[in-house]
């Protein structure tokens, strides 16, 4: 016990004295030409995702460009540069982000904003990466505002070649694996296997679970192959992520509406903590451990986890320490899952044995606190969320904020609604995020926490499902009524986030979103957890198609890589300073780190090293 706490105490003094903090300040615009070395929004450095446009006109006046991204959903157009005869040519050409489309529209230089009156032409298209563009301004406004002449000097790249070139690199290797092990698999390597019975093929319904037909549990290990390999592709992705995921925006977390892949990971971590909470909890009491011991015990874990968190932080300024996080974000919700779900037990242990037909079908349903719970904690979300009075804000206003929405910047103050508002009341802006994703885009001025307040009651009930998960895997004997309890939880709550959101990006009812822990973005993370869970199961646990390696290694051993995974981020050999600095090379680098911490999580398994709290 003492090494552990030892090395979780070296690995947050090494933390706290190897990062530092780095700010990223505003460009000023209205300048007289382009700035150089970063595109005109500001967005990010001129190494990704840049094309280059020359901007041509002939008349003697002066004019003003005003650019915007589409990622900046109902955002004004903001002005960017003057331009005129005198301005060098070098300051002409605008560095323009090729993530999503831009708008432009050249005015006036005493232009307030772009109308047809006061506008030259204007623009809407994708730029391809380091393609070079020739725009040209028409010398007079006509009544119609005419589209600018876009002409390519230099074809674009195709700008996501190394990601589609990862995953064909990936399927391929896949696809090999599987043929070949097909084959063993077929021919049972000689017939010679313990596992193939009489005509040589394996059976499909083998499952370390045992059958559970009254309450009392099983001594049989519950812990399910499947489970950890879920948590180590979770684990896998966040290793390929914090390398640098190639810098691709469909990769990297969303700026505030909508969903990556990024975005899915952790929500699936929490998930595969509430399925761990039923399987590692029915172990304890089977072994006769007692529910003070279990309580106890999950108590000081829930207390490491935030107490890691509070740690886990690039400064250790405590006037202006950041109280929320992503380890007291897991603490808080495990602590209120498992303490509800060992209630849950006692109550039902005290209870008299019901084995009716219609009682055995729903049981997972029916003898548990924790469901009523999750509707509960949805409940309190929606009724803040939507009924909450936010100074200066509209009723139920749950968008980015920022002086671009909205006629008059009324929505300056807005971030994060009912969400942002709670959090910058409770923990103060100083002890709060202090810069997020969507303040680049939205240029807005009061920060929006990601693990605040109210998006902690959606990731408990984003915690339960995952333990409804666990239930379902453990009291039904019957692979196929699992793997089907599986998936319509699953459907359901896919079809919940769809309808929710309006299968829209913005004009939902609810729409998905990441910084607020929306209740469609908790469906469509947990509809998706439980679909993939039903399929690792089917490959691993029943028809034992696959053994969940290497992947599983990551699992087996996740709070030692988590920390080690943040700690080491930017040290050799797992991450160097980019030659380059372009897609290819941080792709590169996000594959060789994800890979060199599986290679290290099978060196700890052979070993038999485990760090667990």
């Amino acid at each position: 016990m003492m090494w552990k706490i030892s090395l979780i105490i070296t690995l947050t003094v090494i933390i706290l004295n190897t990062q530092r903090v780095t700010s990223d300040e505003h460009a000023e615009y209205t300048s007289d030409g382009f700035r150089p070395g970063r595109d005109v929004l500001d967005i990010h450095s001129s190494s990704y995702g840049i094309a280059y446009v020359q901007f041509n006109f002939d008349q003697e006046k002066t004019v003003l460009v005003w650019i915007q991204t589409e990622e900046c959903v109902g955002c004004k157009l903001l002005p960017i540069a003057y331009l005129s005869r005198k301005t060098e040519k070098e300051k002409t050409v605008a560095l323009i982000d090729t993530s999503w489309a831009t708008s432009i529209k050249v005015t006036t230089a005493t232009a307030t904003y772009p109308s047809i009156n006061n506008t030259y032409c204007e623009l809407r298209h994708h730029f391809g990466l380091i393609g070079e563009y020739n725009l040209t301004i028409p010398a007079t406004i006509h009544n119609t505002t005419a589209e600018c002449t876009l002409v390519i000097l230099k074809k674009p790249f195709y700008e996501n070649t190394a990601v589609l070139l990862g995953y064909t690199v990936g399927a391929v290797w896949i696809l090999g694996a599987l043929i070949w092990y097909y084959c063993i698999k077929r021919h049972c390597l000689g017939k010679k296997s313990t596992q193939c019975n009489g005509n040589g093929h394996v059976p499909h319904d083998q499952t370390p679970l045992a059958p559970v037909n009254d309450m009392k549990e099983s001594s049989t290990s519950l812990r399910l192959k499947s489970v950890d390999t879920f948590r180590g592709f979770a684990l896998f992705n966040i290793a390929q992520g914090i390398a640098g995921d190639g810098h691709y925006w469909f990769i990297s977390h969303s700026r505030y509406y909508g969903i990556t892949v990024a975005d899915f990971i952790f929500p699936w971590f929490v998930f595969v903590m509430g399925t761990s909470i039923h399987l590692a909890f029915n172990n304890l009491l089977s072994k006769g451990r007692s529910y003070r011991s279990i309580f106890k015990k999950l108590v000081v874990r829930s207390i490491t986890l935030f107490f890691l968190g509070v740690c886990f932080q690039p400064h250790n300024d405590l006037r202006t320490l950041r109280i929320p996080g992503v380890l007291q974000r897991f603490g808080i919700s495990y602590f209120v899952v498992a303490s509800s779900y060992l209630v849950s037990r006692r109550l039902l242990a005290r209870r008299k044995e019901r084995t009716g037909k219609w009682y055995m079908m729903f049981r997972d349903v029916t003898d548990y606190l924790e469901l009523p719970l999750a509707v509960c904690l949805i409940t309190i979300h929606l009724l803040l969320t939507f009924l909450l009075p936010v100074p200066g804000c509209p009723l139920g206003y749950q968008g980015p904020g920022g002086p671009l929405l909205g006629e008059n910047g009324e929505l300056t103050n807005c971030t994060g609604g009912a969400a942002g508002y709670i959090d910058r009341m409770f923990f103060t802006e100083a002890h709060m995020i202090t810069y997020s994703k969507s303040a680049k885009i939205y240029r807005s001025t009061v920060p929006v926490d990601p693990e605040g307040i109210l998006g902690t009651f959606t990731c408990i009930t984003l915690c339960i499902f995952g333990l409804q998960a666990g239930k379902i895997l453990h009291l039904f004997s019957s692979a196929k009524g699992r793997i089907i309890r599986l998936l319509i939880w699953g459907m359901a709550l896919i079809t919940c986030s769809a309808v929710l959101s309006k299968c829209h990006l913005a004009d939902g009812w609810i729409p998905i979103n990441k910084t607020l822990w929306s209740v469609s973005y908790i469906a469509l993370t947990g509809g998706l957890a439980f679909v993939a869970e039903a399929l690792l199961h089917f490959l691993i646990d029943v028809t034992h198609f696959w053994s969940g390696s290497p992947i599983i290694y990551m699992g087996m051993n996740s709070i030692l890589l988590y920390l080690g995974v943040g700690v080491l981020k930017d040290y050799l050999p797992f991450t160097w300073h980019p030659f380059y600095d372009n897609h290819s090379e941080s792709a590169i680098m996000s594959v060789w780190s994800a890979f060199f911490w599986l290679f290290i999580a099978y060196v700890l398994y052979r070993k038999k090293i485990f760090l667990r709290l």
